[in-house]
């Protein structure tokens, strides 16, 4: 069932890691005309700071066990997407302040 896990996992942070970049692509694209220098698309720095609240890591990894739990005893991964405890750590994972490539980190292992 692990496999399924990691399946999950990356569905979950591909489909959040998308809309965050559609999201900055949309919210540049508009506020492009008004900056100078609107030619150059804004670059993130090479390096994010990690901006995730000690809370947030412990509510994740305790939502990830009951996540985990669940996944063994569904028949199909898309079980997954109804079930409260994924939903709230999409939440979580979805949040404006987290950090792409601490989304990156959690959708790789």
């Amino acid at each position: 069932m692990e496999p399924l896990i990691l399946l999950g996992a990356a569905i979950v942070a591909g489909a959040v890691f998308a809309a965050r970049y559609v999201a900055r692509r949309r919210a540049a694209a508009v506020l492009a005309p008004a900056l100078p220098g609107a030619g150059n698309p804004p670059s993130e720095p090479a390096t994010a700071p990690e901006v995730q609240a000690p809370d947030d890591r412990a509510e994740l990894y305790r939502l990830s066990e009951e996540i985990e739990t669940f996944v063994e005893k569904s028949a199909h991964p898309r079980e997954l997407i109804a079930h409260p405890p994924f939903k709230r750590a999409v939440a979580i994972l979805a949040k404006p302040d987290i950090p792409l490539e601490t989304l990156r980190q959690y959708a790789t292992g």
